[in-house]
């Protein structure tokens, strides 16, 4: 499975984009802060004839860029350093916790789904607005949230 960044990275990635002592703008963020390289557009054009579209909220947005590069997967298969599956998620999502996925570990479509907002919106997109401030986050529209 692919992943917009390498497993364990994206924070590296987005102190080694915000220093600490740098100063950017919203602008600066979307030309420096997108997974692969892609531009942001209405679509993106990935691995060949794959369209990912980018309407909706930066939730929505980066649920349909997860689904298109992770796949859907109703059991976990060892991935880099983890049992994955879902949309190439290492946890689960079970009363209202996450847990982490076993060998034995299965999805419905369903829980898939409600894993991946989970994390998007309690885990991802924190991590995300607390290494680059909560000030330059609000700046961002959502695809740069996305992205």
């Amino acid at each position: 499975m692919s992943a917009p960044f390498k497993r364990g990275e994206s924070g590296n990635q987005v102190s080694n984009i915000f220093p600490s002592t740098a100063k950017n703008t919203s602008s600066d963020l979307v030309s420096t802060f997108v997974p692969h390289g892609l531009r942001l557009q209405q679509t993106i054009q990935s691995s060949g004839s794959v369209t990912i579209s980018l309407t909706g909220n930066w939730v929505e947005i980066t649920k349909n860029i997860l689904r298109k590069h992770e796949g859907f997967s109703d059991v976990a298969k060892w991935d880099e350093n983890a049992y994955r599956g879902g949309y190439g998620t290492d946890k689960k999502l079970v009363g209202g916790r996450l847990v982490d996925a076993t060998k034995d570990t299965t999805w419905t479509q369903q829980e898939a789904e409600e894993t991946m907002e989970y994390e998007i919106k309690n885990d991802y997109g924190p991590k995300v607005a607390k290494q680059i401030g909560a000030e330059n986050w609000n700046k961002l529209n959502d695809n740069q949230k996305a992205a």
